[in-house]
């Protein structure tokens, strides 16, 4: 950083901060001195734990909500709509641009924006105000799917 700093460029301590643009450290993920994936960290050592499900090549088109609460996600693959049942909880991973996609799917965000889609009464009224969505709506920590038949 001394190097670009008496080269005359800015040097950040935060890319993401104040001071978007300049030298700085950046910040990876790395295990045994290898650069790495979050998937290969995190999501492959608890592939085997019994509380855990990952299924890919699927698409998401909403969580499944009964009587307030996140019960499932409704999701399709090889041209077939299914519906995964949690015992417990749901996690919703879908970045920053999916996870409130599917939200909004499911009926849950800002009530205006919901009614500029159609959603005029039902999930959009009852599950957010104005500009902001209700928290105990939305899907929180890791499941497995239940015993219980998909709908």
């Amino acid at each position: 950083m001394a190097s670009a700093r008496a080269a005359g460029h800015v040097v950040t301590d935060d890319i993401n901060g104040e001071v978007p643009e300049g030298f700085t450290k950046v910040d990876i993920t790395v295990k045994d001195g290898v650069r790495s994936s979050a998937a290969n960290c995190y999501l492959k050592p608890a592939m085997d734990r019994p509380n855990l499900t990952v299924r890919t090549h699927c698409l998401a088109h909403r969580v499944v909500i009964e009587n307030g609460r996140a019960v499932g996600v409704e999701y399709s693959t090889g041209g077939q709509v299914h519906v995964v049942r949690a015992d417990r909880e749901v996690v919703l991973c879908g970045g920053a641009y999916n996870s409130p996609q599917v939200l909004m799917l499911s009926g849950i965000g800002p009530a205006d924006e919901l009614a500029a889609h159609g959603d005029q009464d039902g999930a959009g009224t009852c599950r957010a105000s104005a500009r902001t969505c209700r928290s105990t709506s939305s899907p929180s920590s890791s499941s497995r799917p239940s015993s219980r038949s998909p709908s």
